[in-house]
């Protein structure tokens, strides 16, 4: 804590009575003016105050003793007050929540007047550091009866009789003598900053006429901005370290800060029960010599009334980030130079998005950016490492039903597209595997010298301070081997992060736009493993229009399509990856795009197939490319005439096919028809007839029955036609 606080809070400075709405257990409610909940403050003086709570805490308990406590902070009120009690103590903290949590067993108990009753506390993490530490202090707002608070103890004590003690910090304390009795029976402590007396609470809130202004929501759809911010992100609905969650929360608000730029007023408006960094970036800025207010959003409906000095004038209605049918409000809201919304939804839901902008907006906010605060379980999980790879997919796992490879061909031919489903991930089998490492001991050399040739390229024609963006999922691997060997031979640690585009839907624009946010527009190259006929570079380049400062280059490890100059080789190799499926691109799937799923804040997604682990060859591929760098690797030879969009209209119209995407050119291509499309043939170059390296395509066309025709190409040493359904 900085310095001491010596101002000495009343009841009349913190505890002015609002009227409940239609709340028939209790008809008041304490709005604190300082809390940062309902009522516009500075982040300073918000945390003053808790900081002040936070001192008699660690008077009681930690100035002479070393036994750790945990502080359980109540949602949604009191989760700021116990998170900046366990940042200023730097204690373990959790605290209660009303929102669902992944992998998690809960202690439910009710909360008997409050407008959402329901309360859970992690289960998992109460198993896991109850004998750890001596005490459990419970952070409330304010306690008046104290029963909540004995419902949640008494559960404790019933599941672990004995192990730990129990006190209660709250900014206002209400008990009356018998309550407090009651607590003192069971030794159980009680801190507080300010004793109040609710004997006259229900009479002053019933004076006031419910004549304020009362605006209802606006769910209309609007557009808005969304960073996704992914660095350091701390779930405290479940069990964290106050010193820890300081720092993340520190870097928060030094992201936004460089953010902000020139404003003369700043509001910073935290969402429910996420109200901690909401404050705390406020406070932040506040040091930084910006006017700054902070309040948040909430679940209570509250009354307002015209009269002066009533709490709150204008009650606002949104639907709520984090579940559409949820009511929520927001008080008192005015103009700022720059609002920022903070939150940590999880997805944001569209009705809520659109109420709470259109909200801002009605009160004459035009500047309006909304912080996303993403956890590590927000991105999917890889067998790839983090030294190799950030990428920049949402986790669907276990949300999306894969399909059988004939079923999801006849959806895409009749209209629905193949971004909108996942196929079933295949083991390959036995035989074609033994075609798969035959492929890779005869094309790891070829690739590593293709991978070579295309850095060398890289660094000359992007520069040292180029970053890796490689296209999931087919490019990861690809730009793994370039970030190697760039820091092999250049020593150089570029960045690398991967992102979906989809043919006819387009790039994720918010994972592109957290890396432009991160390291600008101009450093950015796209990453592919081959090019086939262009129709990925088109998409990025249509797409790229929006984003003049991004180069539409793209470098690959093979262009027989001839359609760019940042490649390794232009001749049609088998880089031996396209060979396989998740089980050579870590577990991971292609990319998924579905509006009930991926919302416009969301990264485009993905499936993680922890499954097929002990399938994984990830790492086998990139290692057996990698031991075959060499520092001098040549030039790369000079294309053929012509582009293969060309040949592949031939194609098309020599067997009557209308639709050109039917048609896909080159190893790499023909492979993915094979393994997850319903393949019609496989035309192959007669001069590659024997050729090793499409000893694998003809081992699983074999497999699967589909016939082989020997047809003359140019570009390619193959093609595979997908099958017409209709013609079925």
């Amino acid at each position: 804590m900085k310095g001491k606080n010596k101002l000495n809070y009343t009841e009349k400075m913190l505890a002015h009575v609002a009227k409940r709405e239609n709340n028939q257990k209790r008809s008041y409610l304490v709005v604190d003016p300082l809390q940062g909940k309902h009522i516009p403050v500075s982040g300073r003086a918000a945390l003053n105050m808790f900081d002040k709570l936070a001192e008699k805490v660690r008077l009681a308990y930690l100035q002479d003793c070393c036994d750790p406590i945990l502080l359980v902070g109540f949602a949604e009120t009191a989760t700021a007050i116990g998170a900046r009690l366990a940042v200023s103590l730097e204690s373990l903290y959790m605290q209660t929540t009303r929102e669902p949590l992944k992998n998690a067993d809960y202690l439910f108990f009710t909360e008997s007047h409050s407008h959402a009753t329901e309360q859970k506390l992690c289960k998992n993490d109460v198993d896991n550091i109850i004998t750890k530490v001596s005490r459990i202090v419970f952070v409330e707002d304010e306690v008046t009866t104290g029963n909540t608070i004995m419902k949640i103890i008494d559960i404790i004590e019933k599941m672990y009789p004995g192990r730990v003690k129990f006190a209660v910090a709250s900014i206002l304390n209400g008990m009356d003598e018998a309550s407090l009795k009651r607590y003192a029976e069971r030794d159980i402590d009680i801190h507080y900053l300010v004793k109040t007396h609710h004997d006259t609470y229900s009479e002053i809130a019933e004076r006031y006429p419910e004549n304020g202004t009362y605006i209802e929501k606006d769910t209309s759809k609007t557009e808005y901005r969304v960073k996704n911010v992914i660095n350091g992100y701390i779930n405290t609905r479940r069990l964290c370290r106050g010193d820890e969650y300081n720092l993340a929360c520190r870097q928060l608000a030094d992201t936004i800060a460089a953010d902000i730029g020139n404003a003369e007023s700043v509001l910073v408006l935290g969402t429910e029960e996420f109200m901690y960094p909401a404050i705390f970036t406020a406070s932040v800025l506040e040091e930084k010599c910006f006017s700054v207010r902070t309040h948040s959003t909430t679940r209570s409906p509250i009354a307002v009334c015209s009269e002066s000095e009533y709490p709150l004038h204008v009650r606002f209605e949104l639907a709520s980030l984090y579940d559409a049918e949820r009511r929520t409000f927001i008080y008192d809201l005015k103009k700022y130079d720059r609002v920022v919304v903070l939150t940590d939804a999880q997805p944001i839901c569209d009705e809520g998005i659109f109420s709470l902008v259109n909200t801002l907006r009605s009160v004459g906010n035009d500047n309006i950016t909304i912080y996303r605060w993403l956890g590590s379980d927000y991105l999917v999980k890889t067998s790839y490492l983090p030294d190799d790879v950030t990428l920049l997919l949402k986790d669907v796992t276990g949300l999306v039903q894969p399909q059988p490879t004939e079923e999801r061909e006849r959806l895409i031919q009749s209209g629905k597209h193949y971004c909108e489903m996942l196929p079933i991930e295949y083991v390959p089998t036995q035989k074609y595997m033994q075609v798969y490492e035959e492929a890779l001991k005869t094309y790891a050399k070829p690739t590593a010298l293709a991978v070579g040739r295309l850095s060398d390229i890289i660094i000359k024609e992007k520069g040292k301070d180029v970053v890796l963006v490689s296209l999931a999922r087919a490019g990861i691997p690809i730009g793994i081997l370039i970030k190697r060997y760039i820091r092999l031979k250049y020593k150089l640690d570029v960045p690398h992060y991967s992102i979906s585009i989809i043919r006819g839907r387009g790039i994720d624009r918010c994972a592109l736009d957290y890396i432009i946010e991160k390291h600008g527009a101009k450093r950015i190259l796209f990453v592919d493993g081959w090019i086939g006929k262009g129709a990925i570079l088109g998409e990025l380049k249509k797409e790229l229009a929006d984003y003049p400062e991004v180069s539409s280059d793209i470098a690959v490890i093979a262009d027989p399509a001839n359609v760019t100059e940042l490649c390794g080789t232009h001749d049609d190799i088998l880089i031996p990856s396209s060979c396989l499926n998740s089980t050579i691109s870590g577990l991971v799937s292609r990319t998924f795009l579905r509006s009930d799923i991926i919302k416009d804040s969301d990264f485009h997604g993905a499936v993680y197939y922890g499954e097929l682990k002990v399938n994984d060859l990830s790492y086998e591929f990139i290692n057996a490319i990698e031991e075959c760098f060499e520092l001098e690797c040549g030039k790369t030879s000079p294309a053929s005439d012509g582009q293969g969009i060309d040949e592949v209209r031939e194609i098309a119209e020599h067997f009557g096919i209308s639709d050109i995407n039917l048609v896909k050119p080159g190893i790499g291509e023909a492979t993915r028809v094979l393994l997850r499309r319903v393949p019609w043939k496989i035309l192959i170059d007669e001069r590659y007839k024997d050729s090793d390296d499409l000893a694998h395509l003809i081992r699983l066309a074999n497999e699967k029955n589909v016939p082989i025709e020997y047809y003359p190409l140019s570009h390619y040493k193959t093609c595979g036609i997908i099958k017409k359904i209709a013609d079925a």
